[in-house]
């Protein structure tokens, strides 16, 4: 799947071009969550999603997203795991 054109309106902020492809976007890449091994990724991968999400206006996911993509930067002794917090990304994407 390609990337989301946008463009910008008067206050700068990000549009979609096509709102239900950018919709549809997300779904797919919430869906290869399940498959990425790497916990580098994985944060770049939600750190993407929260940015779709806001610009789609579904705040409460996007900071979720962001909320869990902090504490995976954090240091591991600051995290219950790695694993967890992947776990908990993946419920929290899904409702």
């Amino acid at each position: 799947m390609e990337k989301p054109q946008f463009k910008f309106d008067e206050n700068l902020r990000s549009i979609p071009v096509d709102p239900e492809y950018l919709k549809s976007y997300v779904k797919n890449m919430e869906s290869s969550l399940d498959s990425i091994t790497s916990p580098k990724e994985y944060v770049s991968v939600i750190g993407e999603i929260a940015v779709y999400l806001r610009v789609l206006g579904d705040f409460q996911k996007a900071e979720e997203a962001l909320t869990i993509r902090k504490t995976m930067n954090a240091p591991q002794d600051q995290i219950e795991s790695t694993e967890l917090a992947i776990q908990r990304t993946k419920q929290l994407l899904k409702t």
